[in-house]
């Protein structure tokens, strides 16, 4: 059976607010799938009676395979905010692969994913039928995880050597809140800016860039949730932002509101 995962999910925004309104689960893979899969999720809500709840997130540098309420989809990376409408009763299950992780099935650039969706079939042939019969039987979130993992079992994806280079990668950009330029990682790894930027157009399908961009706003994100009263001065230096104009710049573009308002709101 997969792990629990208790970490806190990152690019939700308005997350205690939303907690609110739906539950989300998720489950760590087993370790052979560590290097494809991050981790399997579940949403559910129940808004019987109340208005509808725009849940928005900034989606990470993730492909994601989703089952809502009977459709399926194969997401590439969404490069804008995504907004997504709950209402009535439903439930959502996903498996969000590693950056780089989906390349073991697509075999192709996952540039031509990108702010895309498609059906699973166009990845999984005929062996997708039999899994998503499965997953219609499948109660709750550990019996669709191990369901999933069966499957991805079968499917034997085998990172190669770059897509665990920009696992790496990316994992030191997440980790490292200092890290804000490209040329930073020119100096750490032994690659040349294009060498750089033509992995993350075939393994991930955006740029180091708007990985960088988006990491740092999930961490600003994740700092607004904790505080209510943010010195965006301070936290614009901690995230590597020249000035505090340039982080509300940043964050207005990303989220659609001022810091401030996002706070108080």
């Amino acid at each position: 059976m997969a792990e629990k995962k208790v970490t806190q999910p990152r690019g939700v925004l308005h997350l205690k607010k939303g907690r609110q309104k739906f539950k989300l689960d998720r489950r760590l893979p087993p370790d052979d799938l560590a290097t494809t899969v991050e981790h399997f999720w579940a949403v559910e809500w129940d808004l019987t009676g109340f208005p509808p709840y725009p849940s928005e997130t900034l989606p990470h540098p993730s492909v994601h395979l989703v089952f809502d309420n009977g459709k399926t989809e194969v997401i590439g990376v969404m490069r804008g905010r995504f907004t997504k409408t709950l209402t009535g009763c439903g439930q959502a299950f996903g498996i969000k692969f590693r950056p780089g992780g989906f390349h073991a099935f697509c075999k192709a650039p996952l540039s031509q994913l990108t702010d895309r969706r498609f059906n699973p079939e166009k990845f999984f042939g005929e062996s997708w039928h039999r899994f998503a019969a499965a997953m219609a039987t499948a109660k709750g979130i550990d019996a669709k995880a191990e369901c999933a993992v069966n499957f991805l079992r079968g499917e034997n994806p085998t990172p190669d050597a770059d897509a665990l280079l920009v696992q790496e990668i990316t994992h030191r950009i997440l980790t490292d809140t200092t890290l804000n330029k490209v040329d930073t990682l020119v100096g750490i790894f032994p690659l040349s800016k294009r060498q750089l930027q033509r992995l993350f157009k075939v393994y991930i399908g955006v740029n180091p860039k708007w990985v960088i961009e988006r990491y740092r706003m999930h961490e600003a994100l994740e700092r607004l949730e904790a505080t209510q009263k943010p010195d965006f001065a301070r936290l614009a230096h901690a995230l590597g932002y020249y000035d505090q104009a340039h982080f509300i710049r940043a964050f207005r573009k990303m989220t659609g509101k001022l810091p401030g308002t996002y706070v108080s709101g």
